[in-house]
């Protein structure tokens, strides 16, 4: 199922559906589209579920990264045949746990209507 995705317009702040933007060509502006309440004119940003808008968004990416470079030398489970399930075992084991701790703490971002931020196109 897809995200529902809404616009956030960043002169009145109206969430609004992306299918309601107003297009700007027709009306004069080469970028950008329009808010349907106030008619500025605007362009995207970023999203609720990039990783600078998260909780721990870049810390939790440095510290996946961190781990599947280190995977070699980590090995703490030995309880399977095998060095290489041994070592995928113990990368879980540490990634899991903080990954579902990840994404208890940005469930409203990651679970509900996605919102794309908008800044006005400056005049000019």
């Amino acid at each position: 199922m897809l995200k529902r995705e809404r616009y956030e317009c960043a002169s009145c702040a109206y969430l609004f559906p992306t299918k309601d933007a107003i297009d700007g060509y027709p009306h004069g502006y080469p970028t950008g589209f329009l808010c349907p309440r106030c008619k500025v004119n605007l362009v995207e940003t970023s999203a609720s579920d990039e990783p600078d808008q998260l909780d721990f968004g870049w810390s939790f990416m440095i510290f996946s990264g961190l781990l599947i470079a280190f995977a070699d030398h980590i090995n703490w489970v030995t309880h399977f045949e095998g060095p290489l399930l041994n070592q995928a075992m113990s990368v879980l084991s540490v990634w899991l746990p903080v990954y579902l701790v990840f994404v208890v703490i940005n469930r409203n971002a990651l679970f509900s209507a996605r919102v794309i931020y908008t800044r006005k196109v400056p005049k000019g």
